[in-house]
């Protein structure tokens, strides 16, 4: 039996996307976010949540992990560039440091874990 009136909205997650992005890709506290933006911070947290559990289940079928994940890459000299390794910044609360050499399933297993953490 179809449920009514509760189809997906492609227009609503796209938005909720980029807003989620954006909050990732700022220095931003979700608070400052969200009071900047004019949204309210349950329906952030419910949105990043969804999503997450919405992409989740779309690996689980087979889909594409990351059709809606990837994040552009910034090369930048910042004058702090070590001959040792790399720097991943994961939003604006995470950063790896990855040494020459670094074992590249550990890599995957964090990535996977970051991506699928708890709101």
């Amino acid at each position: 039996m179809k449920k009514r009136g509760y189809g997906r909205n492609s227009q609503k997650e796209r938005h909720w996307r980029e807003v989620v992005r954006g909050q990732e890709q700022g220095d931003e506290s979700v608070r400052a976010y969200c009071r900047r933006e004019g949204l309210t911070e349950s329906a952030f947290y419910w949105w990043r949540r969804e999503l997450s559990r919405r992409r989740l289940k779309g690996v689980a079928a087979g889909h594409h992990p990351n059709a809606a994940g990837f994040l552009p890459v910034e090369v930048a000299d910042d004058g702090k560039a070590k001959d040792s390794g790399l720097e991943l910044r994961l939003g604006a609360s995470c950063v790896l440091y990855l040494r020459p050499g670094f074992d590249r399933q550990t890599l995957a297993e964090v990535l996977d874990a970051w991506e699928g953490r708890a709101c």
